[in-house]
């Protein structure tokens, strides 16, 4: 009688390992096809605005850029930017409208990240903007990149054997660029 129960509990909890299992992967399938959609949308909508932009055909533009709370402003003219007023503090290099696009198309964006004894880490780029509705310029950019280890990969784990810790990787960081105002002219 006693092995009778045994077996039923032991069948009871291969199938509800089993049924966890399932619920996992479907979970965990639902939220990579739900990313993937959210960065369809992402770029369609950075499609559109460029678009926009690109009919306002711009020649010449005056912007105020924070970034990280370090404000500056920058002059535009057909194929040059030139800095107006930027503070000694910020470390980030002025920007245009053209390359906020261009920081935009980098969402989904994966990365090896390898030193002279392979590639333990990788990094993941994710990239949501907001767009000006009529001229379609990005007024709102938030660059988040995750450093993460990988865990499939060889090199981690004799980076792990050698050195009995894992690799500096596993950091997230936020930059948020605003566009704060612009004028411009054809």
């Amino acid at each position: 009688m006693q092995n009778l129960f045994l077996q039923r509990k032991s069948r009871w909890l291969v199938v509800s390992a089993i049924l966890v299992l399932v619920l996992f992967g479907g979970l965990l399938v639902a939220a990579l096809l739900l990313t993937a959609h959210e960065r369809e949308v992402r770029v369609q909508e950075r499609v559109a605005a460029e678009a926009r932009w690109e009919q306002a055909a711009y020649s010449q533009y005056e912007m105020e850029v924070s970034m990280d709370g370090c404000r500056y402003q920058i002059r535009y003219r057909s194929v040059s930017a030139t800095i107006r007023s930027v503070p000694l503090s910020c470390s980030f290099p002025p920007t245009t409208v053209a390359r906020l696009f261009t920081i935009a198309e980098h969402d989904g964006l994966v990365e090896e990240l390898c030193d002279a004894r392979g590639c333990p880490c990788e990094s993941v780029t994710s990239v949501r903007g907001q767009y000006d509705p009529t001229l379609g310029y990005p007024t709102n950019v938030v660059v988040e990149v995750d450093l993460h280890p990988t865990w499939w990969k060889v090199d981690l784990w004799q980076h792990i054997l050698e050195n009995r810790a894992l690799p500096p990787c596993l950091t997230h960081h936020v930059s948020v660029i605003q566009v704060l105002h612009l004028t411009g002219n054809s």
